[in-house]
């Protein structure tokens, strides 16, 4: 009977065509014979994520399957094996010389020469084909030609071959008359560079049309040749004149670029061997009347004559088989598996093992990164290609990355409509939070759910923070301070603090980094960027906004100073371009933050003093986050003082330390701080409002509004204003009774309790159910 069977089946995951599968031959590498070396030499690399190196890629390796080397396509790394057509026999051929061996040599050999001096060398012109103007040689070139052609009698001239231009014909005439040769080949593609519209103008006129000289190549001059036509014209000379003769040494006069032209053929260069370095110096241009032996290599080449080992000019080498002595080598048709080149990526830029400068290349490298994917891509042959050649793993250590998703978890496919345009998120929010983001979203191997709305917060969160704290910085800094050094008896308990944490960060994020753990690098910065933000800038703002000394002042301006030039350190290596900005917009820059050091802790800020320091501010920090949550929970505004708050005695580890102690009635606006190992609650805030604190809130919330007032009129921090009041009766009371501090605050040589109706900026309005008018004028 006939019955349908559901079943999975493979479709192309581009096209989703059903696909078919067939039986092919193919090539292999042995890989299972190297399992135990491929185990071993996993064992020294460290991975990232760690769980890699004895999962996913520790199981690929101990089941390692043979590996199937060859495809069948046309473009791609031709394998060097060619068969015999007869016996079957298989042989490697193994280098370019191996071609040489192989192959039929050439039984002819060659001397290039270049013409004596002529006029237009003097003059320097061009003079190519047709000639402008008839340039003979000069008396000093005939010379020069003479004693060549002498020089010439040792080499045993059979043919001589030149170009039908007026120099190189008065030159290979007299070494033909010397040598007794009675007749000279003149042949057209043996003539001057094809200059076009150059022709007869200067050399310098010429130079000036490429950008560059690789674009010799590619490029004509107008209604004239490129390097590679020239090249062209002279490959099919040489190929000609090569079959024409046998056992012959052949003289080919010419000009200066077509004798390196010839040189470059005969020695089977590439166009990239060509622009090389050794080319840029020019050792194989010839000076007036100079020659070079040479011999014709037989290589690959493509139809220009440049060295080509691809298909199709690879596929054209045919060799008789040295084991049935009947059959013809021919190649086979596959090309290697490109993830075979990418393996051989360290040894083949060094042309190892022809040139063994694996030192040069720091062979292992550090550190490589790459998709989790490549587990069984790119970590596993660089990997399999070391190992076949018996060398040890090629990275020390490897950073995974997992995969991009949406931000529910699917795969990106256009199909799906789920892609996110990179650009248009760097256009956005900026390439350096895009990066952040990717640091600090997850541990590099985890997958990467891609969600719009979370590089946003990550933008928020470090980018303006660390601004803000800039533009706090450069408002209110004393920045002749920061030429000065950070004397540690100057410095508040919050300064020892802020350095101390600093320092703690680089230590972590250096030793983060050296164990190749980005995020934790990255995590302990942006939570520094955090403390300096919203705690240490917040706790300061009073010694630099309205200082009670200078000095004070100046410590903080240098502590701030310096903590947001190593936090640009410590973000160079993630966000290049906001470190960079940051860095030269703090005075007393260097040329660029990339130039500078990574920075080092300093041991002074570090060690159990320092931990027991960062310990109690934790807790000054958790203290005071818990009272203003009290705060906001009975609706008592932070700028009404109370009397106390009691702490429970295990959560105060700054007990008895009256600068801590500061802090935190400072922040939380009380007047003492109390103990109690028995309270029933962690904090517990006395919430009764006296008259004296009543009257001490109203003053707070006036300095507020007047503080608001000079920032709308424009004043400096300096500027001295008159004050004007009216309101509530008990408002005018408090400002009476609280005139000195609320003029000391605020910045007031005078204050009246009256309306005026002369002043810079004013406002009138109500609190705590009391009304009030304020004006301020500049003094």
């Amino acid at each position: 009977r006939k019955e349908k069977y559901k079943h999975e089946y493979p479709f192309c995951w581009r096209c989703g065509s059903a696909l078919i599968y067939y039986a092919r031959d193919s090539w292999f590498i042995r890989m299972s014979s190297l399992r135990a070396k491929l185990i071993k030499e996993n064992r020294k690399i460290n991975w990232i994520p760690d769980h890699l190196k004895t999962g996913r890629f520790g199981d690929w390796i101990r089941e390692v399957k043979d590996w199937a080397i060859s495809r069948e396509r046309f473009w791609g790394t031709p394998l060097p094996i060619w068969e015999c057509g007869s016996c079957g026999n298989a042989k490697v051929v193994r280098s370019v010389k191996a071609f040489e061996d192989a192959l039929h040599a050439s039984t002819n050999s060659y001397v290039f020469m270049r013409h004596g001096e002529a006029e237009n060398n003097t003059k320097h012109l061009i003079n190519s084909w047709p000639e402008p103007e008839r340039l003979p040689l000069t008396l000093k070139g005939n010379s020069e030609a003479e004693e060549a052609a002498k020089a010439l009698m040792r080499e045993k001239i059979d043919v001589i071959y030149a170009s039908d231009v007026t120099r190189t014909k008065q030159t290979a005439e007299i070494v033909a008359k010397t040598l007794g040769i009675g007749k000279v080949h003149y042949d057209p593609r043996l003539r001057e560079f094809d200059f076009g519209d150059f022709n007869g103008k200067t050399y310098a006129e010429y130079a000036k049309y490429y950008g560059s000289r690789a674009e010799k190549f590619v490029k004509r001059t107008p209604n004239g040749e490129n390097h590679t036509d020239l090249r062209k014209r002279v490959y099919e000379f040489l190929v000609e004149t090569d079959k024409k003769h046998s056992g012959k040494k052949i003289l080919i006069v010419t000009h200066d670029g077509l004798v390196y032209m010839l040189h470059a053929i005969a020695n089977g260069w590439s166009t990239e061997d060509q622009l090389s370095e050794k080319e840029k110096r020019g050792e194989y241009y010839l000076g007036n009347a100079e020659f070079e032996k040479s011999s014709l290599k037989n290589v690959p080449r493509d139809e220009t004559g440049g060295f080509d080992l691809h298909r199709p000019y690879i596929d054209a080498i045919e060799f008789p088989c040295g084991a049935c002595k009947k059959g013809i080598m021919k190649r086979v048709p596959e090309v290697a598996d490109v993830w075979f080149d990418s393996g051989a990526m360290p040894f083949a830029q060094v042309h190892y093992p022809f040139e063994k400068r694996l030192r040069k290349l720091e062979y292992p490298a550090d550190y490589i990164s790459e998709g989790i994917d490549q587990t069984r891509g790119w970590f596993y042959t660089l990997l399999a290609v070391s190992a076949i050649l018996g060398k040890s793993a090629p990275y020390k250590n490897v950073i995974s990355l997992g995969l991009v998703l949406d931000k529910n978890g699917q795969k990106m496919s256009k199909s799906k409509g789920n892609v996110v345009n990179p650009w248009e998120m760097i256009e956005k929010y900026g390439i350096d939070a895009s990066r952040w983001y990717f640091y600090t979203v997850n541990p590099p191997g985890e997958p990467k759910r891609f969600d719009e709305t979370e590089l946003g917060k990550v933008s928020r969160r470090l980018f303006s923070l660390l601004y803000n704290s800039f533009v706090f910085f450069d408002l209110y800094a004393d920045k002749d301070a920061l030429k000065g050094k950070i004397s540690r008896r100057e410095l508040s308990v919050l300064d020892v603090w802020i350095m101390a944490r600093l320092n703690k960060t680089i230590a972590s994020a250096t030793k983060s980094f050296e164990a190749y753990d980005i995020g934790s690098a990255a995590r302990a910065a942006e939570e520094f960027c955090d403390d300096l933000s919203r705690w240490y800038i917040r706790r300061s703002r009073k010694r630099l906004q309205r200082p009670e000394n200078e000095r004070d002042r100046a410590t903080a301006s240098r502590v701030l100073g310096y903590a947001l030039r190593e936090v640009s350190k410590l973000l160079a290596p993630f966000t290049p371009f906001f470190a960079e900005a940051l860095y030269r917009s703090l005075p007393h820059a260097g040329e660029s933050v990339h130039l500078e050091s990574w920075p080092s802790p300093d041991r002074g800020y570090l060690g159990k003093t320092m931990e027991e320091t960062i310990r109690k501010m934790a807790d000054v920090r958790t203290a005071a986050s818990a009272a203003l949550a009290k705060r906001a929970e009975k609706g008592i505004k932070v700028r009404q003082p109370l009397a106390s708050i009691t702490v429970k005695d295990e959560k105060a580890s700054f007990k008895g330390d009256e600068e801590f102690m500061d802090i935190l009635k400072d922040e939380i606006n009380v007047k003492k701080v109390l103990f109690d190992g028995s309270a029933g609650e962690d904090f517990a805030l006395d919430e009764a409002i006296t008259h004296e604190l009543r009257e001490e809130g109203i003053v707070r919330e006036l300095v507020r509004m007047i503080q608001d007032l000079r920032q709308d009129a424009g004043l400096r921090m300096g500027d001295s204003i008159t004050l004007f009041v009216d309101g509530s009766e008990e408002v005018r009371f408090v400002v009476q009774k609280h005139e000195k501090k609320l003029a000391t605050d605020i910045g007031a040589r005078e204050v009246h309790l009256r309306r005026s109706e002369k002043f810079d900026a004013e406002i009138e309005t109500k609190f705590d159910e009391l009304s009030v008018w304020v004006g301020i004028k500049k003094k």
